[in-house]
């Protein structure tokens, strides 16, 4: 994280000071007072989902570099995450892959897998796409700032369909695109992905677009020849969608970001917990990554005088189940589990 942000200050901040502060220490407030406003602006837009102002903003130099400076450092802790739990074995076969960042914004997901890739010994081709030419252009200045790969950047679609693509990023786009768009979209990225190809969907974690992602997962699933390798155990239909008080979402902790903390404490943000939503599909239908004694936890587990209280989404299993304390006794990692943990059923007599 400190190498990305240093990255960030040196390729957004035009003056030296502010450049030699962070290296020291926090930057002057006075730096980051006109930023923090456009990214209190952006977060309104993006909780009140309004999608025109988003795309219309992002046309603006000064809005793309407040993005990067709060944003990039949040979103590259998440995808990071994500790529965590793809295995790396899936490429040991590759001598090189081809990655397209699809609504690339600060190449957020170029420069999650140039760390990703960067021990296994394989040349790395990424591909940028953003219909924001400004984005396009800072993304490219970001990502050879952070490690020099083969890139290219580009807002015409038909550049982007002159190859086919090992990993295909998306994030932070569906809540942009009407159903129309999307349809579209899950058309292109099945035709632009290779076989074993591997696609990583990462949305915020709000209600309306989280449902929205649940709804075109069993959509993907249904047309395409797809597995899935994250969140879920099973590739029948969500049973979640059918709650309408919930929607699929995760967190993480331990953000260490030096610009994001700096940020929340001028716009009263607190980012101690980053939420998600997502999805890892892999083209491949036969694969098996799928296992259906392990369900999800999806709430944050609660003792009572019962026991354990958890709600588990898994194949045939969306349901609220008290682990009895004489099982917490016995297996003492129970007490442990943490929102969105994965469990085996066996574990809790299910």
């Amino acid at each position: 994280m400190e190498k990305l942000e240093s990255v960030i200050v040196n390729t957004v901040f035009r003056e030296d000071e502010p450049k030699k502060q962070f290296i020291s220490g926090d930057i002057a407030k006075k730096y980051l007072v006109k930023y923090s406003k456009i990214i209190k602006e952006l977060s309104s837009y993006y909780v009140e989902n309004k999608k025109d102002k988003i795309i219309s903003q992002m046309q603006e130099n000064d809005v793309v570099n407040a993005y990067a400076l709060y944003y990039l450092p949040i979103n590259f802790y998440k995808i990071s995450f994500l790529f965590s739990k793809i295995s790396k074995d899936l490429f040991k076969e590759k001598n090189h892959i081809n990655l397209l960042d699809y609504g690339c914004g600060p190449a957020t997901g170029a420069i999650a897998a140039s760390d990703y890739f960067k021990n296994l010994n394989v040349n790395l081709s990424f591909t940028l796409f953003d219909k924001s030419l400004p984005m396009l252009n800072l993304g490219k200045k970001l990502l050879k700032g952070y490690a020099e790969n083969d890139v290219l950047i580009t807002s015409n679609i038909n550049d982007v369909r002159k190859k086919k693509y090992d990993v295909i990023t998306l994030l932070n786009a569906i809540n942009e695109l009407t159903n129309e768009e999307l349809n579209k979209l899950f058309e292109d990225i099945n035709f632009l992905l290779d076989s074993n190809g591997i696609l990583i969907i990462l949305e915020p974690a709000l209600k309306d677009l989280a449902r929205r992602l649940m709804m075109f997962r069993d959509k993907i699933l249904e047309k395409y020849k797809f597995s899935i390798l994250y969140p879920c155990f099973h590739l029948d239909k969500c049973q979640m969608i059918n709650s309408e008080n919930d929607w699929c979402h995760g967190e993480i902790l331990g953000l260490n970001s030096k610009l994001v903390r700096q940020f929340d404490e001028i716009t009263g943000f607190n980012k101690h917990k980053i939420k998600y939503s997502s999805i890892i599909l892999y083209k491949n239908e036969n694969f098996k990554n799928v296992n259906d004694n392990f369900c999800r936890i999806v709430n944050i587990p609660k003792e009572t005088n019962r026991g354990l209280v958890l709600n588990l989404c898994g194949k045939d299993c969306f349901k609220e189940v008290t682990v009895s304390k004489n099982k917490l006794k016995e297996n003492k990692r129970l007490k442990k589990l943490k929102f969105f943990d994965e469990i085996n059923k066996d574990e809790i007599g299910e």
